[in-house]
């Protein structure tokens, strides 16, 4: 899907009434997003699909489905359930699976494992020597821990938390012959010859040594050392698909999801490094693409490429031809990022910020923001030509600039209004005036199939049968809203619809009050009787 399902379940109103409420913590892969994404697309033509290392995306609700009801961090779920979890998202394999961030897992993962780039890199190896072997294509989805927290210190050397080797993983202690070779020492290295004889690591010493002429200090050298780590690893995966006569056929994406400045839309938070190899895919070495692309585009590119037809969801656009060389441009003059409350309206030149001075971004750091001037300044202008850092609001100065990219910023607001996450269907939004959240539901099906098993109940629409205007209706719909602000606990507020009027131009009109732990307001969300 193109939104996630649960970041569709929570919109705000604080701009021109439409505006998202784009939260990253609470953007789980739940619901109709487990069938409607990357890998099950694929999986449905008949790739292999796996996926290795971090997923930090698994909805509460679909872990205490299988079992796990924890109570500060999804490690404390059996691994299998991780697996699990994460299987149910399109993927046929899930190895070397951590089910979440490891800074925020306290004693549950701190006194067994950490990072353990090696055990990913295996593992994602055979699954790709397994599917060759096979002559199945393969898609894998590999998502290092590092260089996130916790410290890759901890895993990397011996006098910090730990020591961690590399037989040390969220599965338990591993026996397999490859660990055996570095379990133990910080200066072994993983034998990874029985899937490849040129593919090797560098020893985590080794690793951590080579930050010191670069970096200093434990936080700064453990940010340097995560990234060298994962060049490792990459570079273990290479040469696994060269000795097998596979990496030109393969085609390897390498981008990031956030900057420095991470958790705000300034550039050096939203703009990212994407690197691309597919020489059989027509991408010539050295090929550089200006053109403004995002992360929505990955999916039609991937599709795209491998020549996939037939409809799916999504706000993307496919690169191919402009990497491929047969266009020199794509039809896109301007690209938007979100997160809590503030919306950026990106250019190639010029960039619009709106920030909400009532609903203040609260997920950014003050580490990170005390480093921009006008932060909280409700409209800001920056020409990105000269002023990449973004010191100089020019919203008061370049006022045509400033009206342009405002009335493209209500055209994203109308657009969002609009577009559903699911099934290519149309979703209808409003907001009652003066209300802070818009309740939504997915048009995947009957009216009683609305609510997403990540609310906790269906709608009851028995009596909403009639297809007179002006009908009207009792309704109960979906409960199980998180609505404080709390990343680490989904607990539940409540949500009721307590009536309902039918039109010919939009079915089931319903009015629902949302009650959480401060206040209650009136909404409003349109749905169609099927």
């Amino acid at each position: 899907a193109s939104r996630g399902e649960h970041a569709i379940g929570k919109t705000a109103s604080n701009y021109a009434d439409t505006h998202t409420r784009v939260t990253v913590p609470y953007s789980k892969l739940t619901g109709a997003d487990s069938s409607h994404n990357l890998a099950a697309g694929l999986g449905s033509v008949g790739f292999r699909t796996g996926a290795f290392g971090k997923w930090h995306i698994a909805a509460e609700a679909d872990l205490n489905a299988m079992g796990c009801e924890y109570s500060s961090t999804e490690y404390e779920c059996d691994y299998a359930i991780a697996q699990q979890v994460v299987q149910q998202a399109g993927f046929d394999v899930a190895e070397a699976i951590f089910i979440a961030n490891l800074n925020n897992c306290g004693t549950t993962c701190s006194d067994s494992f950490s990072h353990n780039m090696e055990w990913l890199t295996f593992e994602a190896i055979t699954f790709m020597a397994d599917a060759l072997d096979a002559s199945q294509p393969f898609f894998a989805y590999v998502n290092p821990t590092v260089p996130h927290g916790s410290d890759a210190a901890n895993s990397l050397t011996t006098w910090n938390d730990g020591p961690y080797f590399c037989a040390a993983t969220p599965a338990g202690t591993i026996t397999d012959d490859w660990a055996q070779a570095c379990d133990g020492s910080m200066t072994a290295t993983a034998d990874f010859s029985s899937l490849c004889s040129t593919c090797t690591m560098a020893t985590r010493n080794t690793i951590w040594s080579s930050s010191s002429g670069s970096c200093s200090g434990t936080s700064d050298r453990s940010l340097c050392s995560g990234i060298n780590w994962v060049d490792e690893s990459l570079g273990a995966m290479y040469d696994f698909l060269d000795e097998r006569a596979a990496l030109d056929a393969t085609m390897i994406m390498v981008f990031s999801d956030n900057g420095h400045a991470k958790a705000t839309v300034y550039e050096w938070g939203v703009r990212t490094l994407l690197h691309v190899r597919y020489p059989d895919g027509g991408i010539a070495a050295g090929t550089t693409v200006n053109e403004l692309v995002s992360t929505i585009d990955i999916v039609p590119t991937i599709f795209d490429f491998i020549g996939l037809s037939g409809t799916y969801d999504t706000n993307g656009v496919s690169w191919k031809a402009i990497a491929d060389g047969s266009t020199t441009s794509l039809d896109r003059t301007e690209i938007i990022a979100e997160v809590a409350h503030d919306i950026a309206v990106i250019r190639h030149d010029i960039k619009l910020i709106f920030q909400d001075s009532t609903n203040a971004n609260w997920i950014a750091t003050s580490g990170i923001y005390s480093e921009y001037d006008h932060w909280h300044t409700e409209f800001q202008l920056y020409n990105l030509t000269v002023d990449e850092g973004e010191t100089t609001n020019l919203a008061d100065s370049d006022t045509d600039s400033l009206s342009t990219l405002q009335a493209l910023l209500e055209s994203h607001l109308v657009a969002v209004a609009t577009n559903d996450g699911c099934c290519s269907v149309p979703m209808s939004l409003s907001a009652t005036s003066g209300s802070s959240e818009i309740t939504t539901f997915y048009d995947c099906g009957a009216l009683s199939e609305y609510a997403p098993e990540y609310f906790g109940s269906k709608i009851d629409a028995s009596d909403c049968t009639a297809t007179v205007e002006g009908t009207e209706c009792a309704v109960k719909c979906a409960t199980g809203w998180d609505d404080d602000g709390d990343y680490g606990v989904q607990d539940t507020d409540a949500v009721e619809c307590v009536g309902g009027v039918w039109t010919s131009a939009s079915g089931w009109a319903l009015t629902c009050l949302h009650f959480d732990h401060s206040h209650s307001y009136s909404v409003t969300a349109g749905a169609t009787v099927s």
